[in-house]
């Protein structure tokens, strides 16, 4: 999505987590009150570096040497789904970005 950020930002949990993060910066003195800025959602970066990840699996599956390769292959790509599904999920939460259009 071109717009993920915008629609990270405009996210009732973005919006809640960025004004609890900015208020205990600007009480600890390390932002200017008078600057808004948004916190941003580690899963959009996380769900990044899991599709890569997956990209390198499928263009190299090596997974050195071990007693069973083929089942270790497996248990390595199950786990690389496995969290991809969950930050999917966590993305689709309404809380967690805007899909309102």
């Amino acid at each position: 999505m071109d717009d993920l950020e915008q629609r990270l930002t405009r996210a009732p949990g973005s919006r809640i987590t960025s004004a609890v993060v900015r208020t205990e910066r600007i009480w600890a003195g390390t932002e200017d009150p008078n600057t808004p800025a948004p916190f941003p959602a580690a899963w959009p970066a996380a769900l990044r570096a899991c599709l890569a990840e997956d990209v390198r699996f499928q263009a190299d599956p090596d997974v050195g040497s071990v007693p069973d390769e083929d089942w270790e292959r497996r248990r390595h790509e199950s786990g690389i789904l496995h969290r991809m599904f969950g930050l999917l999920v966590h993305a689709a939460s309404s809380g967690n970005i805007d899909l309102a259009d």
